[in-house]
């Protein structure tokens, strides 16, 4: 080599490494290049190398504030959620036939809800009169009149019953007797007033599909009560 004295290239050392050359020949003088210094978030590894135990603090804050986001992500729905179930509650919590909230209107319909009515008279076993002035005759059932055999009996069984009672009205086929009376079926909870008659011999079935009237719809269930009274019903002479 053909140089002045200086320092060169090592010709036996990597790339950046040098070498003394006294102008006639190499020396033993070597100097390797400093350690570039390469900052933490671009060179990740070799940061955990030099700092062991900042870099996994730093990863556990890391994991614990992403955790965070997402328990908080969480608990915003869960709160939407409940708000939403919330409100359904109180709609759902309401008394029955009460119009519902003005927010919920679009989505809730005011449920039907049969009406009921107070008996305040009973005129025999298949007769009542209502505190609304209307009088219904039962339908399907046919007790005995004032006057005839057993009358009293059947009104007796019908007024413990009803009478004074919140009842039900059942409507069938037709509206309206030849009288103006309401033709319905009587319900007080859960017992229908004339099929609980037919069982206990007090009434019969009658006014149906058997003998010139139109079928009524629990007509099947008052024939076989009626045919299977229990014979608690007055025998007449």
């Amino acid at each position: 080599m053909s140089a002045p004295a200086g320092w060169f290239q090592d010709p036996e050392g990597p790339p950046g490494h040098l070498r003394w050359w006294d102008g006639n020949a190499w020396t033993e003088q070597r100097v390797a290049p400093p350690e570039a210094e390469v900052p933490a978030a671009w060179n990740p590894v070799g940061s955990v190398r030099r700092h062991p135990l900042s870099a996994v603090v730093a990863v556990v804050v890391g994991l614990v504030v992403v955790h965070g986001m997402i328990d908080s992500a969480d608990d915003q729905s869960s709160v939407r959620d409940e708000t939403i179930s919330s409100s359904d509650a109180q709609v759902r919590a309401q008394p029955e036939g009460s119009p519902p909230p003005p927010h919920e209107q679009a989505r809730w319909s005011a449920p039907d809800r049969p009406r009921r009515y107070v008996v305040t008279r009973v005129v025999d076993g298949d007769t009542v009169e209502l505190g609304n002035g209307e009088t219904v005759r039962l339908v399907g059932i046919d007790a005995p009149e004032t006057g005839e055999c057993g009358h009293d009996r059947a009104a007796d069984r019908l007024a413990r019953l009803v009478l004074g009672q919140p009842v039900r009205l059942g409507r069938p086929d037709e509206d309206r007797d030849r009288y103006g009376r309401l033709l319905r079926y009587v319900d007080v909870g859960r017992q229908d007033a004339g099929l609980r008659l037919l069982k206990k011999g007090l009434a019969i079935a009658r006014y149906d599909s058997r003998d010139g009237y139109g079928f009524h719809p629990r007509e099947p269930r008052y024939i076989a009560a009626d045919r299977g009274a229990d014979g608690d019903g007055v025998a007449c002479e």
